[in-house]
């Protein structure tokens, strides 16, 4: 009896160690709250189409939530960086609201504002994925070339499985995280 017990135990306890294991399901479609930066985040999963930056940039500008309109998630700082890594649980690389312009070596924000240098930064080693995309033709309807930003699983040490890397404009994603700056809950 006792041997039965042992092994009905011992059975629970893989069954646990494998559940806690396992990856989280992404949390698509779902603001959520971050109080430290007064707004909701949301990760939209495009499902049967893909977009590149631009239109990811469009398409979270008609959404709204709570009176207010979206945007390309602004991750400016490690708080909101591990927020939503933690939070959403992404599994493909989804685009965020940042983009470098190739003629000018900028880093520019969906808000209009610039990366500045000693801010935070989550860039893979291997960021730029495409080096020859400062070379080529410009989105059609910009006046400058620029590439896109967005978190991805290349190249990362487990403890910090997502990162920012950059491509193409022309490059599609099936994902993107919007904000809502709505100023509080």
């Amino acid at each position: 009896m006792w041997l039965a017990r042992l092994i009905f135990l011992a059975v629970i306890c893989i069954a646990a160690s494998a559940r806690a294991q396992a990856p989280l399901a992404p949390l698509y479609d779902t603001p959520v709250y971050f109080a430290p930066a007064k707004k909701y985040f949301e990760l939209i999963n495009i499902r049967w189409t893909q977009m590149n930056w631009a239109h990811a940039n469009q398409d979270a500008q008609k959404r709204v939530f709570k009176g207010t309109h979206g945007r390309l998630a602004i991750a400016d700082s490690l708080e909101v960086h591990e927020f939503l890594l933690k939070t959403f649980h992404i599994e493909y690389p989804a685009l965020i609201g940042l983009r470098y312009w190739c003629d000018r070596h900028k880093l520019e924000w969906s808000d209009g504002t610039l990366l500045e240098p000693g801010s935070f930064q989550a860039w893979d080693s291997a960021w730029m994925q495409e080096v020859s995309q400062c070379s080529g033709a410009a989105m059609p309807g910009e006046r400058e070339q620029y590439m896109a930003i967005a978190y991805s699983q290349i190249q990362n040490p487990p403890s910090q499985p997502f990162r920012w890397y950059a491509k193409g404009w022309y490059k599609a994603f099936w994902s993107y995280f919007v904000e809502y700056p709505t100023g509080g809950p």
